[in-house]
């Protein structure tokens, strides 16, 4: 995400060493240094961040599913059993596929399209990425509500996502073990 102007310390470590450094970030000149406009640059920083954080928690639990859907299709060739099929298929609905990634989000208010059921986490990752660059599109204007409505509606459907998802994961685990 993008920095406010100001200073900030950089630090590299390598092997072992670190070194850091000094950076001040200036205001870019075409841009406003009013209090609104920093004001609106902090809200734009602050919705940005929640939405990386949907971002990675969606990625994560995506990287999750394809690894237990591993594990889980050597037990259905050790022995065809239609409650590992079954739980494949759960884990494919939840995770998601390339094509629900490039569901963007509709119409000028931005709105997450309507899904039946759960919502995939390639699909919420893909909706809060493109939320993301419309929010860091705004330079120095603090998001529109629109934007905060629509974060609002993806959390709420990752957080729905993530309560199936553990209730699965706690049935994988019973077979894997």
């Amino acid at each position: 995400p993008m920095a406010l102007p100001g200073n900030y310390q950089v630090k590299l470590t390598v092997d072992g060493v670190s070194f850091s450094q000094p950076v001040l970030l200036k205001q870019d000149p075409q841009l406003d240094d009013s209090p609104v406009a920093m004001d609106g640059m902090c809200r734009q920083l602050a919705l940005s961040q929640r939405v990386i954080a949907v971002i990675s928690a969606s990625k994560t639990a995506y990287d999750q599913a394809h690894a237990i859907d591993t594990k889980l299709s050597s037990l259905r060739e050790a022995a065809s059993n239609s409650t590992v099929k079954t739980l494949q298929t759960r884990v494919a609905e939840l995770a998601g596929t390339v094509e629900d990634a490039s569901i963007g989000l509709s119409g000028g208010s931005y709105a997450v399209p309507p899904v039946k059921g759960l919502t995939s986490f390639s699909r919420i990752n893909g909706q809060a990425s493109t939320l993301l660059e419309m929010v860091e599109s705004t330079s120095d204007q603090a998001p529109v509500p629109s934007l905060y409505r629509t974060y609002a509606d993806l959390r709420k459907d990752l957080n729905a996502t993530l309560d199936a998802w553990q209730s699965v994961q706690a049935q994988a685990k019973g077979l894997l073990e």
